[in-house]
């Protein structure tokens, strides 16, 4: 038993090893996908535009961990100077006005399903105000176009978040 321990020494050895080196390898190949992915995303504080062309309306989103800066901007976009940091303590929040352009509002990139959820969740009350302002309710008639309102305010804003290569 001695001796087949001695012969497979240096193979357990070198194993060991290998596997050790593979285990820093995939940690340090993680962590440089991570740097990358997170490369992909938008700056710290960014403000974009999504435009709903069917029923010619714009909306803000605004991205940004800085309430302060997020309060200033949306009070300017919806002329409103009732908005307080206080509105913004939340994961996130649309503002809507009868004649300006919705302003939605998150803390940073989506990161997770609550996140996700989040993001569908201010979606959902920035279609309802362009349904609103067209007179379109929800019923069984008008789900397709409730649906389709949606999905294009959802590849808007994802296609704004996430930069292309």
């Amino acid at each position: 038993m001695l001796s087949m321990y001695k012969k497979l020494k240096p193979l357990i050895f070198s194993l060991l090893i290998f596997v050790q080196l593979t285990l820093y390898t995939m940690a340090g190949m993680a962590q440089d996908r991570q740097a990358h992915h997170d490369d992909r995303y938008i700056k710290p504080f960014t403000a974009f535009l999504i435009t709903e062309e069917i029923y010619d309306c714009d909306m803000w989103v605004i991205v940004t961990d800085d309430t302060l800066q997020a309060m200033l901007f949306v009070q300017e976009q919806m002329d409103d100077t009732s908005i307080s940091l206080e509105d913004f303590d939340c994961r996130g929040i649309t503002f809507i006005s009868p004649d300006k352009p919705a302003c939605m509002w998150i803390p940073h990139v989506p990161r997770g399903g609550e996140d996700l959820a989040t993001v569908s969740h201010e979606i959902f009350h920035m279609a309802k105000d362009i349904m609103k302002h067209v007179n379109i309710p929800l019923d069984e008639s008008s789900e397709e176009a409730w649906a389709y309102l949606i999905q294009d305010i959802t590849k808007q804003f994802y296609k704004n978040v996430i930069r292309k290569k």
